[in-house]
């Protein structure tokens, strides 16, 4: 493939069809079913948009057709050779490579000394505890948590502890 797509939907579609074929209405449903929209940005209106340009791409093909009683006869997807490859490696250099990105929360961090400080303090704590519980109910565990802390909390515990550091300052 020329270029690789950057929509994170693409490599979930991929990855679904990687565990076997479906067709898009399972893919959204299997979306759902795991929480995706949790960790990736879901318009299950542009599944289809990705789903025809994964094809047109020679990562997935037409597998093909099932009916379920009156319902309309549904198309199945199954991974390429060329797609499982691409899957693979896409994945990998993600995980293996992470990319600075500028998260909206990052930015308003850096920003927040426009709010009074304590709707600030209120605000950050509310945040902990809204992280507290993505983790608990990330199903991340054990060294691959600590991984994720050691790649990420410091990060956010600097950016936040400066910022707060300043309101305490101003305030």
């Amino acid at each position: 493939m020329a270029s690789r797509p950057s929509n994170p939907l693409a490599l979930a579609v991929l990855v679904l069809l990687y565990e076997r074929p479906m067709h898009p209405y399972q893919m959204s449903a299997t979306l759902k079913e795991r929480r995706k929209e949790d960790s990736i940005k879901i318009n299950y209106g542009s599944l289809y948009s990705v789903v025809e340009s994964l094809t047109k791409h020679g990562l997935i093909e037409t597998r093909g057709s099932a009916r379920e009683g009156n319902r309309p006869e549904r198309t199945i997807y199954a991974i390429t050779e060329n797609g499982e490859r691409e899957m693979i490696s896409w994945l990998s250099a993600l995980l293996s490579d992470p990319v600075k990105e500028f998260p909206q929360f990052e930015a308003a961090l850096s920003l927040m000394m426009a709010l009074a400080p304590e709707r600030a303090i209120e605000l950050l704590e509310r945040a902990v505890e809204t992280g507290r519980h993505m983790r608990e109910h990330s199903g991340i565990e054990g060294d691959a948590a600590e991984a994720l802390e050691a790649a990420h909390g410091p990060q956010l515990r600097d950016a936040g502890g400066r910022e707060l550091a300043s309101l305490r300052q101003r305030g």
